[in-house]
């Protein structure tokens, strides 16, 4: 791969021209514009993003390893048939976008706003999602296994189906979140609001359920203090299989 100049990278990405087989590391990006463009098969090492606009663009293909964005602005974008590796998203905006046929390692989202995110046949490991709002969030069938949620806003989430052992939710507003059939063994819920909350055919084993606002579990499906030991490998490897 051709290793890029800051100001080669700014070049190409404002003309529009194809960043395809380049490398872009060890760089401060800020105030960058780009919206609708297609970023196609590049790479992307320790790079910082600070108030940059990615609007409507298309990241295809591309691998993203220890990069950190700032106060990014992702609204309608598509991260397609993509990896990313160890990379943090602080109070960036990333509603309507979307993420599909990927693969996202240790993910650590804080204070972004992601309404009516699009999760879709995408492997999610270990996912941090700390205080946003990811209100419609679309992740059916989705394999999350201990991904947090902790206090995030997710009013009409839908997660049907989807695998979220061990996951956490703590404080997190789950109105009329949708867990049909979803897997949840072992799953955190202490001071979730969970009204009107679907929880229908939904695998409920282990939980802890403290101070939960709008429904009451089953007292079999609560988890007894050092009751139960976790296989967190187990649980991981299931979900990634699933």
């Amino acid at each position: 791969m051709n290793k890029l100049t800051k100001r080669e990278f700014l070049d190409l990405l404002q003309s529009g021209n194809s960043l395809r087989g380049q490398m872009v590391s060890s760089l401060t990006i800020q105030d960058a514009m780009s919206p609708g463009t297609a970023i196609t098969a590049a790479r992307f090492e320790q790079v910082l993003f600070k108030d940059c606009y990615f609007g409507g663009c298309r990241f295809e293909k591309v691998k993203v390893v220890k990069c950190r964005f700032e106060n990014c602005f992702f609204d309608d974008a598509v991260f397609a048939d993509s990896e990313f590796t160890s990379c943090q998203f602080s109070n960036c905006q990333m509603d309507s976008a979307r993420i599909e046929n990927g693969i996202w390692l240790y993910p650590y989202f804080h204070t972004t706003q992601a309404k009516s995110l699009i999760i879709d046949r995408v492997t999610i490991r270990l996912g941090r999602f700390i205080a946003c709002n990811l209100t419609n969030l679309q992740a059916p069938r989705i394999a999350l296994p201990l991904c947090s949620f902790e206090e995030c806003d997710l009013t009409g989430a839908d997660f049907s189906g989807a695998t979220l052992h061990g996951a956490n939710f703590a404080y997190a507003n789950l109105t009329q979140a949708n867990f049909a059939g979803a897997g949840l063994s072992v799953a955190n819920f202490d001071g979730a609001t969970l009204t009107e909350t679907s929880l229908h055919g939904a695998m409920l084993a282990a939980i802890s359920a403290k101070e939960v606002v709008g429904h009451a579990f089953d007292p079999e499906v609560l988890k007894l203090e050092g009751d139960v030991e976790i296989d967190m490998e187990s649980i991981i490897e299931s979900g990634a299989s699933a």
